[in-house]
């Protein structure tokens, strides 16, 4: 065993600490203006999408409740509403038809990648440009819920739990998408 020999003189006294002045952040030039700054590229669009979305569309696909595993991880083609949910799509609007297959392809558009429209009555995709665009596509995924089941319905119960998780996100995500906008204005700027 190693033993270490007491100190023969006392430890000299460290002069107190002082208060250092507060560190200013160094100055950001102010952001270029819409109409100065380069356009994104569909291209860039995919990747902020994918780097912002991509893991909190798969964690939603995810969640899982008892007797219901996931009622919005399943393509709601039409061909898929005719056989399991009839007249879904003229209760709820082929055009606001949404599932978290769907966003999650849109959140997960690789550069080049051919699209089609995931849902009927929808627009052939792209990327998303902002944080908001998938917030309304979420938000329509839990009012379709209560809109085709009633609100007292558990399905539509699922869906304002899945809402509740994204909506304790959103913060973060609009943080986290205006970073990655930035940073790719940013590089455009310098090439």
């Amino acid at each position: 065993m190693l033993s270490v020999p007491a100190p023969t003189e006392p430890l000299a006294e460290f002069p107190p600490l002082r208060e250092l002045p507060p560190v200013a952040e160094p100055a950001r030039p102010p952001a270029p203006s819409a109409s100065e700054r380069p356009s994104l590229s569909e291209d860039d669009w995919r990747t902020i999408s994918r780097s912002v979305l991509g893991m909190a569309v798969a964690e939603l696909k995810q969640m899982r409740w008892p007797g219901w595993d996931n009622p919005f991880a399943v393509r709601l083609s039409p061909s898929y509403a005719e056989r399991m949910l009839p007249a879904y799509y003229s209760r709820v609007g082929a055009a606001n038809v949404r599932d978290l297959l769907g966003v999650e392809e849109r959140v997960n558009l690789w550069p080049g990648q051919a699209v089609e429209a995931p849902w009927a009555g929808a627009p052939v995709p792209r990327a998303y440009r902002s944080v908001d665009e998938a917030d309304a596509d979420i938000r329509l995924i839990a009012a379709n819920a209560a809109t085709f089941n009633g609100s007292g319905h558990p399905v539509a119960e699922l869906g304002r739990k899945l809402l509740a998780k994204w909506e304790g996100w959103l913060p973060g995500l609009r943080r986290s998408w205006q970073q990655h906008e930035q940073d790719a204005v940013a590089r455009l700027a310098r090439q």
